[in-house]
């Protein structure tokens, strides 16, 4: 392969917005995680008690983050700073748990 042609496409994909990709992909998996964790019942806790469901899954979303502010002395609440993360997250966890079947 030409390096120049791959410098030009590592230059071209630096420049995207990779922001919301990553973050999407990262909450997917981990409400696809906690969905297997509830097993069959997860609609039902879900309907239940949502709040809890909310709490846990923000819980385990954001368990790198707050790890980390814990081990560098940092508040553990800094995590939840980023207002459109909160957002991002709780739609996603929205989407996850009203889809009836468990994949």
């Amino acid at each position: 392969m030409d390096p120049i042609i791959f410098l030009d496409l590592a230059n071209e994909l630096t420049q995207l917005k990779m922001y919301p990709y990553f973050d999407v992909a990262h909450f997917i998996v981990t409400g696809l995680y906690l969905r297997d964790d509830l097993s069959t019942g997860c609609h039902v806790f879900s309907r239940k008690h949502p709040f809890a469901c909310w709490i846990s899954f923000m819980l385990s979303a954001f368990a790198g983050n707050i790890l980390s502010a814990f081990l560098l002395g940092e508040p553990i609440v800094s995590s939840f700073k980023s207002t459109n993360h909160i957002i991002l997250a709780t739609a996603v966890r929205s989407i996850l748990f009203t889809i009836r079947f468990c994949l």
